[in-house]
């Protein structure tokens, strides 16, 4: 593994030293937080490490739809991948991409969100297939957008959707449907939910074992008597937690 999380000074030409090493043994890269480091840095280090099954960007300012683009014509990556964190800039134009392996990227949002659903019913594996974890903070998924990632990513664990201010009250119903696997959500930021829409995730995600949400809906006394060990659906998972 290599991380590094909030290193101001990590540019490109930092990752064109590690990747001319390579790195033929590399499984976990994080850039996190990294605001030097762009799509090339990023495309350097991850086309020399065949082995790569987790890449966190999250929180890089400089990257935009065009690493998704990127991320999406190298098409031996994605589909190596179990973990995946995109950045704040990333929108639906970019997330299409990816599920569609390119293409998609200079499309609107709208147009891009509403192909991105069709090839998901072809019974094609999608690059998002291996993916147990997912982290969209900050990001402008939508709702749309969101329901054909979970579809196209079966096997999803963990989902952050912390700050996702394009999300829509209606997003617990596509997680509900979609994430029937999803063990750690993270709605936090979403000032649309209320406690009863938290309750929702609470009861009709099977596998929950971890909601985290604002203050003001982790208090909610209904919340966590949603969530507490009189609810009878939720009895025989008392390791549950509303943080």
């Amino acid at each position: 593994g290599l991380s590094f999380n909030i290193c101001a000074g990590v540019d490109d030409l930092a990752a064109r030293v590690i990747a001319a090493a390579p790195p033929a043994a590399l499984r976990d890269l994080s850039f996190a937080s990294c605001p030097r480091i762009s799509r090339t840095g990023v495309m350097a280090v991850v086309g020399a490490a065949p082995l790569l099954r987790s890449l966190d960007l999250a929180m890089c300012s400089m990257l935009d739809d065009g690493v998704c683009a990127d991320l999406a014509a190298a098409s031996d990556v994605l589909p190596r991948l179990t973990l995946l964190r995109l950045p704040p800039r990333v929108t639906d134009a970019g997330l299409s991409a990816i599920m569609k392996r390119g293409g998609a990227a200079g499309k609107s949002a709208t147009a891009a969100s509403t192909a991105a659903a069709p090839m998901l019913g072809t019974g094609l594996a999608t690059p998002f297939a291996g993916l147990t974890h997912l982290g969209l903070a900050m990001t402008g998924v939508s709702d749309a957008t969101l329901s054909a990632l979970l579809e196209a990513a079966p096997f999803l664990q963990e989902l952050d959707l912390q700050g996702c201010n394009a999300l829509s009250f209606r997003v617990v119903d596509v997680i509900g449907k979609g994430g029937r696997n999803l063990q750690r959500v993270d709605v936090r930021g979403n000032r649309r939910l209320r406690w009863d829409d938290a309750a929702k995730l609470v009861s009709g995600l099977p596998n929950l074992v971890l909601l985290v949400c604002d203050e003001a809906l982790a208090t909610e006394r209904k919340l966590i008597a949603a969530a507490g060990p009189e609810s009878v659906r939720l009895r025989a998972k008392p390791g549950l937690m509303v943080s």
